[in-house]
């Protein structure tokens, strides 16, 4: 799955070429129609944030070469490249959020994280006192505003799984470590929707979604129980937050949204046209490959049956949020 963001009445998304040489295009696409806005062509990789008047994105400059990183700022009305921020190697696909006038990276050594002035492009890393002993994972997550940043990280040198979760005030410089709950193997962190962090869990071939607090960092009762966590096999659910819902899109092109304080689902809603190559469901069917929300809309990578049935045509489609589903 690709990054994808709703702001300001546009859709951002990234896309590859094919061929040897991976290289990735960033797209605008209006909400009310228009033109299409593109990048030029390079290697960006990991999360896309837009904020600060500028959208963001890491670049691997020479991924068949070496590993250095450069931190891109692009400017929104024409996806020119403004800026280009050169960063240490270790921040490759560390994750990005922004808060507090920068750009916040994730480090994959686990020991600090890159902070970088959204005006002066200024590098410089933040101490994580609390994951000395641990490695980043899985990047880090903004919380609503900005004003909270999450880092989930693993003790590489355990010799059984032992995670943990940061809360990091910017403002403050304030930090608070929990470890993760026995019987509650984390893997990921997917978002923040509300009062929930929800987080990937560990489960081989299928995968598997839970919520946390956002006040405790402990999973709350329900998730302990199973009762709400949700599950695909890998390939046909991908995850999603917005506003104070969480997405899970399905193989076969059917969408639930869930909130709340417990993250039970409010909603299960079909997309309109989508279909598998197959004439029905199987296992072997993606879900759509980026789901993003935003401005009272839903964009999905949709596959649209062609006239014989089988020739699928890759599309963009928007669609008004379920009344059900509204943020």
């Amino acid at each position: 799955p690709h990054p994808a963001v709703i702001v300001g009445g546009n859709l951002y998304l990234t896309y590859d070429q094919p061929g040897n040489y991976v290289c990735t295009r960033i797209a605008r696409i209006p909400l009310s129609g228009g033109p299409v806005v593109q990048s030029p062509w390079r290697a960006f990789s990991g999360d896309l944030v837009v904020a600060y008047g500028a959208v963001w994105i890491t670049v691997d400059t020479h991924p068949d070469v070496t590993n250095a990183q450069v931190l891109y700022e692009l400017r929104p009305a024409t996806l020119s490249i403004e800026r280009e921020i050169s960063l240490p190697s270790s921040y490759d696909d560390g994750g990005l959020a922004a808060s507090e006038g920068a750009i916040w990276i994730g480090d994959l050594g686990g020991t600090v994280l890159g902070r970088v002035d959204a005006r002066t492009g200024a590098f410089t890393r933040v101490p994580l006192p609390g994951l000395k002993k641990y490695r980043s994972a899985q990047g880090i997550a903004a919380g609503p505003g900005g004003s909270t940043l999450y880092i989930f990280a693993v003790d590489q040198t355990s010799s059984t799984w032992s995670d943990a979760i940061e809360r990091f005030q910017p403002s403050t410089g304030r930090f608070e470590v929990v470890p993760g709950a026995k019987g509650f193997p984390m893997e990921s962190l997917v978002g923040v929707a509300g009062d929930l962090l929800w987080v990937g869990l560990m489960g081989g071939m299928v995968g598997h979604v839970a919520p946390v607090s956002t006040v405790t960092l402990a999973p709350i009762p329900c998730a302990q129980s199973r009762d709400c966590t949700f599950n695909g096999i890998n390939g046909t659910f991908e995850v999603s937050t917005y506003g104070n819902l969480a997405w899970m899109s399905h193989a076969g092109g059917w969408l639930q949204c869930a909130g709340g304080s417990a993250g039970s689902v409010l909603a299960t809603v079909r997309i309109p046209g989508y279909g598998p190559m197959t004439g029905g469901y199987s296992g072997n069917d993606s879900a759509p490959s980026f789901l993003a929300t935003g401005d009272g809309y839903l964009a999905v990578n949709t596959q649209f049956r062609g006239p014989d049935g089988t020739d699928l045509s890759h599309e963009v489609a928007f669609f008004s949020l379920d009344p059900r589903c509204a943020p």
